[in-house]
């Protein structure tokens, strides 16, 4: 399909009021059928396109080695999307929402001076243990716990990171609740629109991170699930990702950052499917091109998502890129 007249290119990294009335009026116009009547269904997952990661300026803009990268895949991934929209059934977002008092957030901690962590700082269980990181007490207020439950956790917390290979990492605030950050990205929402009145077809949106005690990079389960007393934390959402991929042909998904909330959001996807039948990792596609990863002074985790990449790949999902591959091209 072509792509619309109002698709302009050169504001991807811009933030911008919608034309609603007249994108629709656009795609009533467009001859296409309703996405029930399709025989093949297909459905795209796009995985934190927020302003905050992908306008350069915002708190966490996911430049990647090129310093632009996620305009670059964004301006890719929107494109090929217009380019497939008779193809594609339904519409999945992921939405990173947060607060200031949250653990991987600055006001949560405080040194022996009572100075909070500068972002990026990264927190271990030995610099709680030695009392070179401790839980504000504030958190007492904010939180309604008690500040032994909160120390508690604090250990219990990165060691169970630790467990798997991960660490703490104290972020920039980023995507905050009601925020210009927290909303998604106008090129994206553009075409979320003209996709929902072209193919009669309500788009989904999945709220994440909004627990205190725990981060949730996955828009399906959180990076610690338990606290130290075995309670269960972070909220999951209502929406099973098996549902997902089982009511689905095949299953497309991109967004920001490649390193982290899509990695973790594949990867809790393969976990549950491959628990099922494994033979369904192949309705998964990954539109390589189309997410960046983290590269910030002190970190850059493009290696790391490459890895991850190769091991979905050997693992039977398919990756595929937007200059090479159409909805149906199999």
């Amino acid at each position: 399909m072509k792509r619309p007249s109002f698709f302009d290119e050169t504001k991807v990294a811009q933030v911008y009021p919608i034309d609603y009335v007249g994108i629709a009026d656009c795609a009533r116009r467009l001859d296409v059928l309703p996405a029930t009547t399709d025989r093949f269904r297909t459905a795209v997952l796009g995985i934190d396109v927020q302003n905050s990661f992908c306008i350069p300026g915002y708190e966490l803009f996911v430049g990647g080695r090129s310093g632009i990268e996620a305009v670059e895949c964004n301006a890719r991934a929107v494109g090929w999307l217009y380019e497939n929209t008779n193809h594609i059934t339904s519409l999945y977002f992921t939405l990173d929402k947060h607060r200031a008092w949250q653990i991987f957030h600055q006001p949560y901690w405080i040194d022996i001076n009572g100075e909070f962590p500068k972002p990026g700082t990264i927190i271990t269980e030995s610099d709680l243990l030695d009392s070179f990181w401790t839980v504000n007490p504030a958190m007492e207020r904010i939180s309604g716990e008690s500040y032994r439950y909160l120390s508690q956790h604090a250990v219990h917390y990165v060691k169970q990171l630790a467990l798997s290979g991960k660490q703490l990492i104290v972020w920039p605030f980023h995507c905050m609740q009601a925020s210009v950050g927290n909303a998604m990205v106008s090129v994206v929402e553009e075409f979320v629109h003209y996709h929902s009145i072209a193919r009669h077809s309500e788009p989904v949106f999945i709220e994440k991170g909004q627990d205190t005690f725990t981060e949730m990079y996955s828009g399906f389960k959180p990076e610690v699930p338990f606290d130290h007393t075995g309670r269960t934390i972070g909220k999951t959402p209502n929406i099973n990702p098996i549902d997902i991929i089982m009511s689905h042909d095949t299953t497309y998904m991109w967004g920001h950052a490649k390193s982290h909330c899509v990695k973790a959001t594949v990867t809790s996807i393969m976990d549950e499917v491959m628990a099922i039948d494994k033979s369904l990792l192949e309705r998964i596609f990954l539109i390589e091109d189309a997410s960046a990863s983290v590269v910030l002074p002190s970190f850059d985790f493009t290696d790391s998502a490459d890895e991850a990449y190769r091991y979905f790949a050997e693992s039977g999902i398919n990756i595929v890129r937007t200059d090479n591959h159409m909805i149906g091209e199999h």
